[in-house]
């Protein structure tokens, strides 16, 4: 795994970010909460020092739960696809996310389903 990639599995696990659902960062009340893609696009900010464009809302300016609008976060972790999709499990960390596995649960899948993910380093 890169750097990039590691530092997200670390983040999702740290405890510092808020689970949310259905967005990739949304605003609840005196809130925030993350998708395990926008722990991504926070890390990204992060490192990076561009900030995401964001809605009247808080919510990051996207059509949809994925890096689709933000493909400069996914490249930057190197996502073969916009929403994490893991061909041997049917199924994309966003939906993995969406349907109760918690930020520990998605960061062992990351970890187990590396090359299915990821890009070649």
């Amino acid at each position: 795994m890169t750097e990039n990639q590691k530092l997200w599995v670390e983040a999702l696990r740290s405890g510092k970010y808020l689970q949310g659902k259905e967005r990739l960062v949304q605003k609840d009340g005196p809130n925030i909460t993350y998708c395990c893609l926008g722990v991504a696009c926070k890390l990204y900010e992060e490192a990076t020092k561009e900030q995401l464009p964001l809605d009247s809302c808080g919510q990051y300016w996207v059509a949809e739960e994925t890096l689709a609008d933000l493909p400069k976060v996914q490249q930057f972790f190197g996502l073969k696809t916009e929403n994490g999709h893991i061909p041997s499990m049917k199924i994309s960390l966003t939906q993995l996310n969406d349907t109760g596995k918690t930020f520990d649960e998605i960061a062992s899948i990351i970890e187990q389903h590396r090359k299915e993910l990821f890009e070649e380093e």
